[in-house]
Formats: C-alpha cells, sequence, structure tokens
C-alpha cells in the first residue's frame, strides 16, 4: 500500500507525464520541425508599422526631425537649452537631410518602422537559440546538442513573444514616430543575439560584434550603462574560464573603445556649431547627461520591473541540478513541484505585463518608454512558454507510466495556458478586455496618430499675418511646430522663428543675421557681445522690423518694454507707450475679433483636442496649452470690465482642460462679479 500510495503521489505531482499516444522526442524527430522564421516576421510587422505609421511628426519625434528639417538651429547641446545627445542616430538621420522637406518627417517615421521589423526578427531568432536544458524535466524532453526546442510547438514561443511585442503600445508607439528609441532598442536585441550565437557556434566574431556593438550602443543609448553588469555576467558566463586569456581581453577592449568613438565625433560636431563651447565641455555635456539620466530613474520601479524580466531570465540562465542527492521522496516532489510552478507563475506575469496593468513600465514610469524591459519579458514569455509546451506537450523519452485522468487534466489546463495567450495577446492587445478593463491599442494609436498637432500647427500658423517680421516663443518645441504649420501654409520663406530661451547668446544672434535679414543689423553690431545682458536683449528686439509676434502669453525682462496685444491664438509684441508702465485696454473691434477666432477654433481644432485629450500625449499638449492662452485673455478682459466676454474666454479655457484650476475658479469669480457681488 505505502509503495503504491507513493507511486500516485509522485504521478499526481509530475504533472509533466503525457499520455501515451503524444509523441515522444524519438518520433518528434522524424518529423520537421516548424519554426517561425525572423525574415517573415520582419516582412510582415514592416507591412503592419507602414499602414500605421504617422503621417507628420507628434511631440515625441519632434525634437529629432526638427534636426534633420532644419527647424532646430542647432545639432547638439545648449547649456540653457537642454537637447537629447545621439550620435549614432544622429549618423542615421543625416541622409535624410537629402529628401524634400515635406517628405523628411514620414521617411524618419518610416525609418523607426525599419528598426521595430528588425528588432521583432531578432526577438523571434533570439527565442529560438534559448536552450532548453536547464531543469532535469527539460533535459529528458529535449536531447538535441543544443537543447534547442525541436518538438512540433516549436514555432509557438516565438510567435508569442513577437505578437506581444509587436503589439504592446509603447513599441507600437515608437515604431511609427521617428525616435531614438527603437534603435536603442535594436542594438540592445542584437547584443544578446550575440551572447545566444555564440553559445551554439562558438565563433568568436559574434563576441567581437557583442563589444563593438555595445560600445557603440552605449554613446546613444543610457540604459547600457546600467545594464553593463547584466551583461557582463553573461559574457562571463558563456565565455566561462576563456573570458580571462589576456589576448580575448585585449581584444575586447580594444572593439569596444573603437565603439566609442561617436563620443568624441559628437562632441567634435558640436564644439563646431554655433554656441557650441569647447571640445571637452560637449564632451563633458554628454557624459554628464547619460549620467543624470540613469541616476534620475526612480530606483523602485525599476526594481518592480525586473521581477517577471531581468530575474526570471537570471533564473531561466542557471543550469539547474537533478536533485538525485535529495533521500526524500516528499523533498523530491516539492522540489519538482516549485521548478514547475515558479515557471509557471513567471509565464503569467510576463503575459500580464504587456497588458499594461499597475506594475508595468507605461504605469510605473510615464515619462519613459522602458523598452528594453518590455523585450526582456518577450524573451520571458519565449523561454517559460518554451517550457511549457516542452514539460507539459511531450513526454520524458524513458517513462512510459500512464498518468491518472486527474492528472491528464491539470497537464492539458497547463499546456493550455500559452494557447490561450496565443488568442489573448493580439485580441486583447488590439481591441481591449472586456468589463472596461483597458482599451484596445487600437484605439490609442489612432488618437496618437489623429492630426490634432498638425491642425494646431497649421491653425496656429493661419493666425499670424503674412507680413508677419519675428515670431517668438519660450516653448522650443511649440515654435517648430508653428514653424513647420508656417511651411505648410506660406512655403519656406517666412519671418524668423526665434527661441526667446537663446536670444541673450552673441552666437544665436549671429546665426539669426545670417539667415534672416531681419537680424542683419544686430547681427554686424561691432559691439555684439557672447552673452547679452536683459537690457541687451530689450535693444534687439527694439531694432526689429514690425510685426513681431508671440506665440504664448510669457512674462520677464522683456515685458518692461513691451507687452503682449492678443491676437486670436497668438499675441502682437508691442511697445508699452513712452512714460506708460501699463498697457492700453483692448478696444471694442479687438474684443471681437478675438471672441471670433476663438469662437472658431473651439468649433474645429479646439474641441478635437480636447475631446481626445484623455488618450494622446499630442491632444493633451494642444488642449492644456489653448486653455493657457484662453484663460490669459480672459484675466485681461475681466480686467478691462468686459465680465461677459471674460466668462466666454473663462469657459473655452475650462473645456480646453478641465484640470485647469486656475481657469475654474476665476469663472466661478466672474460669475460672482456678473451677479453684483
Amino acid at each position: 500500500m505505502t509503495t503504491a500510495r507513493l507511486r500516485i503521489g509522485l504521478l499526481i505531482v509530475n504533472v509533466s507525464m503525457q499520455p501515451d499516444d503524444w509523441m515522444t522526442p524519438e518520433e518528434s524527430s522524424k518529423k520537421r520541425t516548424l519554426r517561425l522564421c525572423p525574415w517573415l516576421v520582419a516582412i510582415l510587422a514592416l507591412v503592419f508599422y507602414g499602414v500605421t505609421l504617422h503621417h507628420w511628426v507628434s511631440l515625441t519625434s519632434l525634437p529629432w526631425v526638427a534636426k534633420v528639417t532644419g527647424w532646430d538651429w542647432h545639432p547638439t547641446y545648449l547649456p540653457w537649452r537642454q537637447t537629447m545627445i545621439t550620435p549614432l542616430y544622429s549618423a542615421f538621420m543625416y541622409p535624410f537631410g537629402l529628401l524634400p522637406r515635406s517628405v523628411q518627417p514620414i521617411a524618419l517615421n518610416f525609418l523607426s518602422a525599419i528598426f521595430a521589423a528588425l528588432t521583432l526578427a531578432i526577438l523571434a531568432r533570439s527565442v529560438r537559440l534559448l536552450p532548453h536544458d536547464r531543469t532535469r524535466e527539460q533535459r529528458q524532453r529535449e536531447g538535441g546538442e543544443f537543447s534547442l526546442l525541436s518538438n512540433k510547438f516549436a514555432w509557438l514561443p516565438a510567435t508569442l513573444a513577437v505578437l506581444a511585442l509587436g503589439f504592446e503600445l509603447s513599441f507600437w508607439e515608437n515604431a511609427t514616430v521617428a525616435t531614438n528609441e527603437m534603435l536603442d532598442l535594436l542594438i540592445f536585441a542584437y547584443l544578446i543575439r550575440c551572447l545566444l550565437e555564440y553559445r551554439i557556434s562558438q565563433k568568436e566574431s559574434w563576441l567581437t560584434k557583442f563589444v563593438f556593438v555595445y560600445g557603440l550602443g552605449l554613446t546613444n543609448n543610457w540604459a547600457l550603462l546600467g545594464y553593463f553588469p547584466f551583461f557582463l555576467i553573461a559574457l562571463i558566463w558563456i565565455k566561462g574560464t576563456g573570458f580571462f586569456n589576456v589576448r580575448f581581453l585585449a581584444r575586447a577592449i580594444g572593439f569596444g573603445l573603437l565603439g566609442l568613438i561617436p563620443y568624441l565625433i559628437m562632441a567634435l560636431v558640436g564644439s563646431n556649431a554655433y554656441a557650441g563651447g569647447s571640445f571637452w565641455t560637449q564632451l563633458h555635456a554628454h557624459l554628464a547627461q547619460q549620467k543624470f539620466i540613469l541616476l534620475s530613474t526612480p530606483r523602485s520601479p525599476a526594481i518592480v520591473l525586473s521581477i517577471p524580466t531581468v530575474l526570471a531570465l537570471l533564473f531561466a540562465g542557471i543550469r539547474w541540478p537533478s536533485f538525485h542527492g535529495e533521500v526524500s521522496a516528499a523533498g523530491i516532489m516539492f522540489t519538482n513541484f516549485m521548478f514547475r510552478l515558479v515557471h509557471i507563475v513567471f509565464f503569467i506575469f510576463a503575459v500580464a505585463y504587456f497588458f499594461d496593468f499597475k506594475y508595468s513600465p507605461r504605469m510605473l514610469a510615464q515619462h519613459t518608454s522602458l523598452l528594453t524591459f518590455y523585450y526582456l519579458a518577450a524573451l520571458s514569455i519565449g523561454y517559460f512558454g518554451g517550457y511549457i509546451v516542452l514539460v507539459f506537450g511531450q513526454p520524458p523519452a524513458k517513462i512510459h507510466e500512464p498518468a491518472p485522468g486527474a492528472v491528464r487534466g491539470l497537464q492539458l489546463l497547463i499546456f493550455a495556458l500559452p494557447w490561450v495567450a496565443l488568442v489573448a495577446l493580439p485580441i486583447g492587445l488590439l481591441a481591449g478586455l472586456p468589463y472596461k478593463l483597458r482599451d484596445g491599442n487600437w484605439q490609442r494609436i489612432q488618437a496618437e496618430h489623429a492630426p490634432v498637432l498638425e491642425q494646431f500647427a497649421v491653425t496656429t500658423a493661419q493666425a499670424l499675418p503674412a507680413q508677419t517680421q519675428v515670431v517668438l516663443s519660450d516653448d522650443v518645441g511649440r515654435l517648430q511646430l508653428v514653424k513647420a504649420g508656417w511651411e505648410k501654409v506660406h512655403g519656406a520663406n517666412g519671418p524668423a522663428f526665434v527661441e526667446s530661451s537663446s536670444l541673450g547668446v552673441g552666437d544665436y544672434i549671429w546665426y539669426l543675421g545670417r539667415n534672416h535679414i531681419q537680424f542683419d543689423a544686430a547681427a554686424h553690431d561691432p559691439q555684439r557681445p557672447k552673452f547679452y545682458t536683459r537690457l541687451g536683449e530689450i535693444q534687439v528686439l527694439q531694432k526689429l522690423p514690425q510685426p513681431v509676434y508671440y506665440l504664448e502669453p510669457s512674462f520677464g525682462a522683456f515685458f518692461e518694454r513691451f507687452y503682449l496685444k492678443p491676437a486670436g491664438l497668438v499675441y502682437q509684441l508691442t511697445s508699452l507707450r513712452e512714460h506708460s508702465l501699463l498697457p492700453p485696454p483692448m478696444t471694442e473691434p479687438e474684443i471681437a475679433v478675438n471672441i471670433n477666432a476663438w469662437k472658431e477654433f473651439m468649433a474645429g481644432n479646439g474641441s478635437f483636442a480636447a475631446r481626445l485629450a484623455k488618450k494622446s500625449f499630442d491632444a493633451s499638449y494642444v488642449a492644456s496649452q489653448s486653455s493657457r492662452s484662453a484663460n490669459q485673455i480672459a484675466v485681461q478682459l475681466q480686467r478691462e470690465k468686459h465680465l461677459t466676454e471674460a466668462n466666454v474666454m473663462f469657459a473655452h479655457a475650462a473645456a480646453l482642460n478641465p484640470q485647469n484650476v486656475i481657469a475654474r475658479i476665476s469663472r466661478d469669480f466672474n460669475a460672482h462679479l456678473r451677479a453684483g457681488n
């Protein structure tokens, strides 16, 4: 009886035992294994992202597109205006400057789609290269030389990984707009592939590629600084004692340093640009920027995000012993049970990762994409999904005992998990989850790609008179947007679009003078200093031909000599009357013009932006910035006792951005004033 009970207990715990009619490794080896072709993945992904490509610029792509189109006047770092320094991505973008200006934004977006397609292809290949000899149960079922998954379900893990990453919202967003994120992820994926390829082929060329590409990627991606210890451990783990060979170390260090050359190239480019400073200033700025971003990344979210990614893959990388030294049958049963449970839990966690619940990169770190965590989670899906289809979908080679019915039912339930994920991932990510657990990514992408930003740029450009000489803005991104909108409406010729934050820099005035006749006198002034004082900036503005416009409400030293006259969506920068500190009140015709302009805006682009603000970052930006401008005009009208008109503008401000607390409070106060209180 005791022997029988022990056998039954072992069968219950050993849920990986399969029915006799399922194929053994020997039988499966006679059939050709069906696998996911990486090049097929790349082609399908390129078509998919090409169809859903963003057709203009977004706020995330604007800084990169602006450097190619010429909307941005400086290529690299400026102390008073922070710019991401990405030498490798800048090199990829450089040839796009030869294309027509109207084509450049969408061409750069398509470059990201190519990077995304290659990343998914490498992911499919990397999942295929993952070893399945880490546990005793895997070794009993997968007896190949390199322990690569070879049963009839070998295509499933790579398919799950590609579907999860390909339809993930952050990945999809960055695959359809021009940012450096997708190039960084492609390099990260290639580094992992190099290590996996070396494990199979033992060719030193893969490690040479690894250290060289790591150096290149390091110059472009601050995250590789944080991942360096993990890649170093993985390299030592795979290379073994050969890692400490002097010849290998010398070659690795040499190629790694060769990959760091873009640091020097970008510093040289920056030092030769306007107001660039010295070579060492640019180099130090690049290194300091990467260090600052890395150290400013919150630690606690990174630790939480590492559990189903970094920790799971570290667990998967250990080749666990067979536990033959365990004398207790109960101990063997418990150990085997826990190993299987951990693999299943890691698989479920990795799949849930992509649905952006509370503990996911989009929720814990909303201002950064953290695509490397999503990539590692996709690898986890590939490995642990492969574990399930191998251990629960194929019986051991030398064990032919039938399992009881209850055990077989449990086996089928666990084996069904990857198949459920195969349906749940594309449908859940694309269409959303029921009971409003989350919206579908297809709807979110449509909202993100809506032309709300383009309409805002064009509408603002149309609000500027055709004879405008100079346009100023405190917001560099908004200035670049309106410049792009002006080119769509009026062509390349037009006013000088000027960053107010750079107006006090002598080199910037020199740049403006070489490109705009309006600044010719100031640029050739023999007394032009390296940095203007506040009074000097005002003198530069006073010499400019009129009309000069500001894009948003502002304050500062300029407004000791000037004031902002509302002109629809923009403001005319006008000199104050002599011996006057306050601007003149708005006339009745000016009030009517502004009210009508905002009425038209709210009937079109304004309501469009407000409607999409919760789903689209671009729409949220347009709504919040427009709300601020509307509130500014409303306050001015209220001060001048035009209470009814002020109420209309306060209503516009609140409708554009319900979170604008100032506008809501002012609107309530306006109601008290109109009531005579």
